[in-house]
């Protein structure tokens, strides 16, 4: 598993976490789970089209996840705000940038925490030079962690030499 953002954010529950195994004997076994995420909270507050860029190319509509944008020939697009659910991907191809989107994304939902073992880390520094997101940091012989960037996405503790991090479901 990683930082499950993406599926937290999802507002149409299209991605999923999944945890697997194998086995290997004359064939091979798979064994999936279904992980269940808290939702993340994201709300459209605002779509708006620039009627002066808008070129009724309709990529927006070949996209749209809810089928909320109709584009008739020859005029803009227009977006139906009830169908909405403001995940953006009209926004990030429209090839005019005529989409404007206001939304409110809400905290990210924590369902793993990162513990640190200071009695047996040796401060080699790997957690810190793979952090993705430079959330950790070695200080003298501790580890510390910055909660607000860390996005517990298991780089670190994958990637310590002596298990000292571990990340843990809450």
């Amino acid at each position: 598993m990683k930082c499950e953002i993406c599926a937290q954010t999802c507002p149409v529950k299209c991605i999923h976490v999944i945890e697997s195994a194998s086995n290997i004997e004359d064939d091979v076994t798979f064994h999936l789970k279904d992980v269940k995420v808290p939702h993340r909270k994201l709300r459209m507050e605002s779509i708006h089209v620039n009627p002066d860029t808008c070129d009724s190319c309709a990529n927006c509509v070949k996209f749209c996840p809810t089928g909320a944008i109709t584009v008739n020939e020859g005029e803009i697009a227009q977006i139906d705000p009830n169908m909405c659910v403001g995940c953006g991907s009209c926004v990030n191809l429209c090839p005019q940038d005529s989409i404007n989107l206001v939304r409110e994304l809400g905290p990210v939902i924590k369902t793993k925490e990162l513990l640190v073992d200071e009695d047996i880390c040796v401060q080699c520094q790997v957690c810190e030079e793979n952090c993705p997101v430079d959330a950790i940091k070695l200080d003298g012989d501790r580890v510390v962690l910055d909660q607000e960037k860390c996005i517990l996405c298991e780089v670190c503790s994958t990637k310590c030499p002596v298990g000292a991090l571990k990340l843990e479901m809450v």
